[in-house]
């Protein structure tokens, strides 16, 4: 019974906000704006970009429980538009960060000298138009990446520092299998010894992007990796 209406219109335009924040939505997508977003006034007002102006002209557009899913693709450049909006909203008493941060510490990502950038993957079946265009370039794209970030009005959030977001593919080291998470904490190292785990571990099992529940022993850590701070991640 949904009934859509398509609209063309210049997300830059006041009038086109002026009519949407009249309304109040459920949910809104944004997919591969940012990516493209110029922000030609960033010199007169660097304090804030005219793309986080954007986004918070959405937000208004949401009603009390709604969300805001902003999509773009899985590069640098597009997932660090992301993070930039994320850093600019942290301070906003009226606005959570749902997804796909686990906490609300600044964003580990964002540090000077880190050289990763947030994206995750997830298997997919590809649509016949990206099939054929893979066979005739032969690529494949066997699974599906993308950066993303969920928001919503600022309500209080249950805290969970069993809750991690997977960030980072496995990364063996003889025994030991290593994967980046985020949570509360920020970025930090799991590690499990492949002869102890029983069966498929959660953590070889996960995508990118995927939330596991784990717990186990702090340790850090100063090796060929450079100083980590370690979650030793009990066997199971």
């Amino acid at each position: 019974s949904a009934r859509v209406r398509s609209r063309v219109a210049n997300l830059h335009d006041r009038r086109l906000w002026q009519g949407l924040e009249k309304q109040r939505f459920d949910l809104i997508l944004v997919g591969n704006v940012l990516n493209e977003w110029r922000d030609s006034d960033r010199r007169r007002r660097a304090n804030e970009p005219s793309s986080v102006r954007f986004v918070r002209r959405a937000l208004n557009s949401l009603d009390t429980a709604g969300k805001l899913v902003l999509f773009e693709p899985a590069s640098r450049i597009a997932s660090f538009r992301l993070i930039e909006v994320r850093r600019h909203l942290l301070d906003d008493s009226v606005v959570s960060i749902d997804a796909p941060c686990t906490g609300h510490m600044s964003c580990p990502l964002a540090a000077r000298g880190v050289r990763s950038w947030c994206h995750s993957e997830q298997p997919w079946r590809r649509p016949q138009l990206v099939a054929a265009l893979d066979h005739a370039i032969g690529h494949r794209r066997s699974t599906l990446q993308f950066s993303y970030l969920v928001l919503s009005h600022r309500r209080e959030m249950p805290f969970d520092g069993s809750r991690w977001r997977v960030i980072g593919g496995p990364m063996q080291d003889g025994p030991l299998v290593r994967r980046y998470l985020c949570g509360q904490p920020g970025r930090v190292v799991a590690v499990y010894n492949k002869k102890d785990a029983e069966g498929r571990h959660p953590l070889a099992e996960a995508w990118r992007g995927d939330i596991v529940t784990l717990g186990g022993a702090w340790t850090h850590v100063r090796g060929k990796h450079g100083n980590e701070r370690r979650l030793m991640v009990k066997p199971g």
